[in-house]
Parts: structure tokens; C-alpha cells; sequence
């Protein structure tokens, strides 16, 4: 569903106005993507909510795991900043 829901913001946005990525988890690579980038919204779908719910909440960077090739939205963040 996250999925799907990208496609739809980026069908509803003035083409070029964004850069819409669409990805299955997070990565290190990612971070490329943020570099001078003045404003990143992430966008996920879960099944911790009802259908139709949408939560809202910032993301501030947060520390790395060097252990894995999955990250955080706070762990990519970080990543993007150094």
C-alpha cells in the first residue's frame, strides 16, 4: 500500500516539483538521494492501523546500526547529514 500511495502523490504533483522514490526498505545507498535535499517525507503503509488511518510525526536523525543494511527514516537522515 505504501507503494501505491507514492504513486498517487506523485500523479498528483506539478511534474518535476518533486522526486517521488519508491523503494521496498531503506538503504545506505539512499542517502545519496538526500544530499542538499531541503525537505524528505516518508511515506510507509502499516498494519498497526485501522484502514483509511494516517499518522503523522517528524523524524529527526537518530544513530547508526553498523550491523545492518536496513535503516531507520532517523538512521538515513543521519547518514544523509555526514
Amino acid at each position: 500500500m505504501g507503494w501505491r500511495a507514492a504513486e498517487l502523490v506523485e500523479a498528483r504533483l506539478a511534474r518535476g516539483a518533486a522526486d517521488v522514490s519508491v523503494c521496498h526498505q531503506l538503504t545506505p545507498e539512499s542517502s545519496t538521494k538526500l544530499d542538499g535535499v531541503p525537505l524528505v517525507v516518508f511515506l510507509d503503509a502499516s498494519v498497526e492501523l485501522a484502514p483509511g488511518e494516517v499518522r503523522k510525526r517528524a523524524v529527526e536523525p537518530a544513530g547508526l546500526c553498523i550491523w545492518s543494511h536496513h535503516l531507520t527514516p532517523g538512521q538515513l537522515l543521519r547518514l544523509a547529514r555526514n
